[in-house]
């Protein structure tokens, strides 16, 4: 019997890398690796890569450098799509390592093995529990949009549904290894379905609610033209959580026509009200670009204004960050990085208030919520159905849902039950 490698597994980005990384789990554990928590002690690091920004370019190379200082003797593999977008010059950077992009994924148990001369293993007789509640679901890869600022079509490729069949067995599958809850993730979640007639995302929840049975279930991200009242309607069936992430990029309906969004804010604004309409107590939360090429004050003010009345949940601001082979990427007038960090200042005190006034406005109400960790004084530290955390005075078991009312609002936003 071979001694067992051990493989961590670091992961930046978005859910669909929570995806992807969760499968890798499955898959080195199915080939007779150990799976850790620690990188100290692993043999095999793999780090998952986001590009979607410069700054998650930075945050890969400060992991991978620090890794292979810290961890000599130990193998990494840099994935994902900043691997997939400078596979050429990271493997240049990073000559003992492993580089392997997007499309390398499906291989990449196999390519470790081979590299560090694995093979025959035993099997483990079950996945080792690493602490999860929540399991990442990719119903669909890849976008055909082709947002002026965005890179992901480059790195992920052309849409792709993953059949529902499949999607139905890798749910009832983590759901049998004990999770409670799934996010259903992709790039364009709402166009699920387009190659074949008559499926779309909602037949694909109709299936989901008809044939498993995990108590939760999460649709991550939803376009606000492709929201309508028949699929919001599916809500009804309370296993679907009462949180719907609509990406609004920016308030301004000229910005929004250069960075060829598919909506105006006057069709986004329908949307996030037929929303709320619909379902009881939802969340919504967006994400925000600061600084587009070409953004002037006015139209920056006009975010803030559209931001403000539209009352969020929760808000994700980030400057606009420039993509090699982007269309925006050539425009004029680019917006200085001084103009950039004022306006960002300001974004995230909107984030600030508009995250306390949801959280606010729903103390006194009753939630179900699925516990997850513990914090640094052992305080339990769980997720409402619409998202919400929130830290329990209370001792609380770990991936069990309770029913709960929100008591308090901290000043530091912690919200008590």
């Amino acid at each position: 019997m071979n001694i067992k490698p051990t493989v961590y597994i670091k992961t930046h980005g978005c859910k669909l890398n929570q995806s992807d990384t969760l499968t890798l789990n499955n898959e080195f554990h199915a080939n007779g690796y150990e799976l850790t928590n620690n990188e100290q002690d692993a043999d095999v690091v793999v780090l998952n890569t986001c590009t979607v920004t410069s700054t998650a370019d930075s945050k890969a190379r400060q992991y991978i450098n620090t890794t292979t200082r810290k961890h000599p003797d130990a193998l990494v593999v840099i994935t994902g799509c900043y691997a997939q977008s400078q596979s050429k010059q990271l493997t240049e950077m990073y000559t003992n390592c492993l580089v392997l992009g997007n499309e390398d994924k499906p291989n990449l148990v196999a390519k470790v093995s081979e590299k560090i001369s694995q093979t025959e293993l035993d099997i483990p007789s079950f996945l080792p529990n690493l602490n999860k509640t929540r399991a990442m679901v990719k119903i669909q890869e890849g976008c055909n949009q082709v947002c002026a600022y965005c890179i992901v079509p480059k790195v992920r490729g052309r849409e792709k549904s993953i059949p529902v069949h499949h999607i139905i067995s890798q749910i009832n599958k983590y759901h049998s290894q004990g999770f409670q809850e799934v996010v259903l993730t992709g790039t364009q979640l709402g166009t699920y379905g387009f190659e074949t007639p008559g499926t779309t995302l909602r037949y694909l929840l109709e299936e989901i609610l008809q044939s498993t049975s995990i108590p939760r279930i999460r649709v991550s991200s939803l376009q606000a033209h492709e929201i309508d009242s028949s699929l919001l309607l599916l809500w009804q069936d309370q296993r679907l959580q009462n949180h719907l992430h609509i990406p609004l990029q920016s308030g301004d309906n000229t910005v929004l026509e250069n960075m060829r969004r598919k909506y105006t804010t006057e069709e986004f604004k329908t949307a996030v009200e037929m929303t709320r309409e619909i379902i009881s107590d939802v969340s919504i939360t967006t994400d925000w670009i600061i600084g587009f090429p070409g953004e002037t004050d006015q139209q920056f003010e006009n975010s803030v204004n559209f931001v403000k009345s539209t009352k969020f949940a929760d808000i994700h601001p980030f400057t606009y960050s420039t993509r090699a082979g982007t269309s925006a990427a050539y425009m004029s007038m680019h917006v200085s990085a001084t103009v950039k960090k004022t306006r960002m200042s300001l974004a995230l005190h909107l984030k600030s208030a508009s995250s306390m006034a949801f959280k606010q406005s729903m103390i006194g109400k009753q939630f179900p919520v699925l516990w997850e960790s513990y914090d640094k004084h052992e305080h339990a530290i769980g997720y409402t159905a619409n998202y919400i955390r929130v830290n329990g005075t209370r001792t609380r078991n770990n991936n069990v849902i309770t029913n709960e009312v929100l008591q308090e609002l901290k000043d530091d936003g912690t919200v008590l039950c």
